[in-house]
């Protein structure tokens, strides 16, 4: 076997084994915390398969540019889409603009 292949293979069984975690964590309370740590475990995830089955630390600078690119354009998307989620009034937090009632 090549290094290549075992390298491919020890990341394969360290996201499985990442996977299980997450799956194990979500039968016990945690609470707040149970979120954090799940999203934790899924960045790790996120960041293996982005330096090593990607191979973004052996690609050249064009290649890092533009995943990085990617990257901070997906937390815009996020950013504005949580934005959006935080400012309602239905999910408990208070906004500015009052409450409108229809006046027939």
């Amino acid at each position: 076997m090549t290094w290549g292949v075992l390298r491919h293979a020890g990341v394969w069984i360290l996201l499985l084994l990442l996977l299980g975690a997450t799956a194990a964590s979500s039968s016990f309370d945690l609470g707040e915390n149970g979120a954090v740590l799940r999203l934790g475990i899924a960045g790790l995830q996120v960041l293996l398969i982005w330096l090593l089955f990607m191979d973004l630390l052996g690609s050249s600078s064009l290649v890092r540019l533009c995943a990085i690119s990617a990257f901070l354009w997906i937390l815009l998307l996020f950013g504005l889409t949580f934005s959006d989620y935080f400012t309602r009034g239905w999910n408990g937090t208070s906004t500015r603009y009052p409450a409108r009632t229809a006046t027939w």
